[in-house]
């Protein structure tokens, strides 16, 4: 048995989720955290001079436990579904 844990953006999760439970993988954990990785946080500029750094944005934290044979499927699936570039509907 093996713990896949992926940290991901919120808005991915619903999809992640879906993909995951059509493929035979309903049960997870899921905690909300807070991180920053290659976006390194958002800068707001205010009026006149103001500028607002948040370098600590919300992500959501994904647990889930499967058997050694399907560690690398999970794993596939978590990729393709979080990745930046959209996914052809071929492979959906």
């Amino acid at each position: 048995m093996n713990k896949v844990e992926a940290i991901i953006r919120p808005e991915k999760l619903s999809t992640v989720i879906s993909a995951l439970a059509e493929e035979g993988f309903p049960g997870l954990n899921i905690s909300n955290v807070t991180g920053r990785g290659a976006q390194r946080g958002l800068t707001y500029v205010g009026r006149g001079e103001a500028t607002y750094v948040v370098d600590m944005l919300p992500k959501v934290k994904l647990e889930v436990v499967v058997s050694n044979a399907d560690t690398q499927k999970v794993v596939d699936i978590i990729r393709l579904w979080t990745s930046l570039s959209p996914v052809p509907a071929q492979e959906r």
